[in-house]
């Protein structure tokens, strides 16, 4: 296993050892027994030496963020003869060469997020950002850990569907929103011929306030349930997804305005 920054990198082999420590963290809902192996297993304790979050490491053969299980070095137990490393070792190197993992530790290469925001204004398109806080699953290793964001471009006033976040970070939400900018603004195109294309405006869009921190807190008033807000020339509006359905909360002028209708209590 190697961990790298492109500058310098770290190496470690993996072995498992008759009799290894791996006490039972968990279940899965079948029943079947979770297993955490010793921290020089978990690739969240290199993120630090890199100075970097474990969410900002993602393996370079795949291309995407470095899954839960390798991150906390959790093992599901499916065969009781197999020792949970070895079962580790296994599901890990499959498919690599030479069985050999290569990690990325790297924070996204991605703009601001208020940049996407202005983006969507000049474009006449709505920005929208879901967050959900994953607090109430603390410690249950088969359950999502953190938070999750996303962020995706489209038609203004379009339906709202209830999408869970799968990013661990806003940075990677806006990195892969970047990445796939050309199928955002395909999906923003109005399929109606008698619609027109949005007109993007030639006047510097206005400036933008970094929303995370009111999403956050309206997060963690939810916690568990995706919270989405939109945000375009018209205002920005709050929804609550439940089930495969979103609910309206708030429609304002500003995000700030539309969380302070909600009149949360409490500690958010």
């Amino acid at each position: 296993m190697t961990v790298t920054d492109l500058r310098r990198a770290r190496h470690e082999a993996w072995r498992p050892v008759a009799g290894e420590s791996a006490p039972v963290v968990g279940y899965q809902p079948n029943g079947t027994p979770v297993h955490q192996l010793g921290p020089h297993w978990r690739l969240a304790h290199h993120a630090a030496g890199f100075g970097v979050r474990p969410a900002d490491l993602s393996r370079l053969d795949e291309d995407l963020p470095v899954d839960q299980d390798l991150l906390n070095g959790t093992v599901t137990g499916y065969d009781p003869v197999v020792e949970p490393a070895r079962q580790h070792i296994e599901r890990v190197g499959a498919g690599l060469p030479g069985a050999r993992l290569f990690v990325l530790a790297a924070a996204p290469d991605a703009p601001p997020l208020t940049d996407l925001l202005r983006l969507a204004h000049a474009l006449d398109l709505a920005a929208v950002l879901t967050y959900c806080d994953h607090r109430l699953d603390s410690g249950d290793p088969t359950k999502v850990q953190g938070e999750r964001w996303d962020l995706r471009l489209a038609i203004r006033g379009a339906p709202i569907g209830a999408e869970s976040p799968f990013c661990a970070s806003v940075d990677l939400a806006v990195a892969r929103c970047v990445e796939y900018l050309d199928s955002h603004l395909l999906a923003a195109v109005p399929r109606e011929p008698e619609r027109p294309v949005p007109a993007p405006q030639a006047a510097p869009s206005p400036p933008v306030t970094d929303p995370t921190a009111l999403l956050r807190r309206v997060g963690r008033h939810y916690a568990g349930q995706p919270v989405l807000v939109s945000f375009d020339r018209a205002g920005c509006r709050l929804w609550l997804a439940e089930g495969d359905h979103v609910q309206p909360l708030a429609r304002a002028t500003t995000l700030d305005d539309a969380v302070s209708a909600l009149r949360l209590t409490g500690r958010e």
